[in-house]
């Protein structure tokens, strides 16, 4: 089973917002039990079709990369993006028939991480950055790509796309974490100058880890909006991936002090919260699966009503979530 856990988001930028144009950034994830696949698209600003292109981009690279993981590992370089570009382009064709557009309308970049059994893939065309963690430390993968001209990215509907595509391979031994972003998010996480990603990537990475993928998607929804697009006029979008390390931690694996944090409680009153932190660490016990309200109440030997207040706690600190009326840790 997978440790890995992702969350994205994606938001329109200002200037987009004040001419009333959709947001033409699109993420898209598939994670079962052995392989994880994000993929972020950023539609190009002058193609009319761009917002068509991205999420065309987005959910067929991702179901392709998941499906196709082992055999696509095993290929050498050329390969890969032989095979990858002509997928791709096939896939506009289609669509600009469909939509009864130019391809070059379509236009869009393409970020790709795939993770399985150890290994990882990535695949960059365009503009935006691609980031890993290895052992805590954070670095830049891939760089965003000019075209012809130095202010101008190029895309999958660009011409002998192989040669524009980037690809690495490897193993995840070492790596605990990767991010994807688009140029509009990389005003606020990457100095381009220094070519370093921006402190605040680690603390995005951990928080990945800590909180549950639904609370953590609404926190990375909450920075776009209120802090990253405030930077830029761009549509901004980003995608975290991340595994327990010894830099990134659960909250079982947290400090007394950290768990108070976390918690919202008071680190001073020693006796009263270690009783509290007592009662959370043994109900989270219980939610390495899905359990209903009565099912814990049951297990706990306590009373429904308490174990409800306490879900809601812990779910409102994003340490559990529910679904269906079932709660997970």
């Amino acid at each position: 089973m997978t440790t890995w856990k992702v969350a994205s988001a994606a938001t329109i930028g200002r200037s987009h917002m004040r001419l009333g144009i959709p947001c033409q950034d699109a993420v898209f994830s598939i994670m079962d039990d052995s392989c994880c696949v994000s993929v972020l698209s950023d539609g190009a600003g002058s193609a009319s079709q761009s917002e068509a292109g991205a999420h065309l981009v987005s959910e067929r690279l991702a179901r392709f990369f998941h499906r196709s993981f082992d055999r696509l590992y095993q290929l050498d370089s050329q390969l890969f993006k032989q095979e990858v570009a002509a997928l791709i382009s096939a896939w506009i064709d289609e669509e600009a028939e469909s939509l009864n557009c130019q391809r070059k309308e379509l236009a869009a970049t393409a970020l790709v991480a795939a993770i399985s059994n150890g290994r990882f893939l990535l695949l960059h065309v365009g503009d935006g950055v691609i980031g890993y963690s290895k052992e805590g430390i954070t670095q830049v993968a891939s760089m965003p790509k000019n075209g012809e001209f130095a202010n101008e990215t190029v895309f999958v509907t660009s011409s002998n796309l192989e040669t524009h595509m980037t690809i690495f391979k490897g193993t995840t031994e070492l790596i605990d974490g990767f991010i994807l972003m688009s140029d509009g998010t990389a005003e606020s996480l990457y100095a381009k100058r220094q070519k370093q990603l921006a402190p605040g990537v680690s603390r995005l990475l951990a928080q990945n880890v800590l909180y549950t993928s639904s609370f953590m998607n609404d926190l990375l929804k909450q920075n776009l909006n209120h802090v990253i697009r405030q930077q830029t006029h761009d549509d901004c979008s980003l995608v975290v991936m991340s595994r327990p390390s010894n830099a990134y931690r659960t909250y079982r694996q947290l400090s007394l002090r950290e768990k108070c944090d976390v918690l919202g409680v008071s680190y001073l009153h020693r006796r009263l919260t270690t009783k509290r932190l007592e009662r959370t660490s043994y109900l989270l016990s219980f939610l390495d699966t899905p359990m209903t309200i009565k099912q814990l109440a049951i297990q706990m030997s306590t009373k429904p009503r308490f174990v409800e207040r306490q879900l809601g706690q812990l779910e409102r600190r994003g340490l559990v979530s529910q679904n269906a009326g079932r709660y997970q840790a």
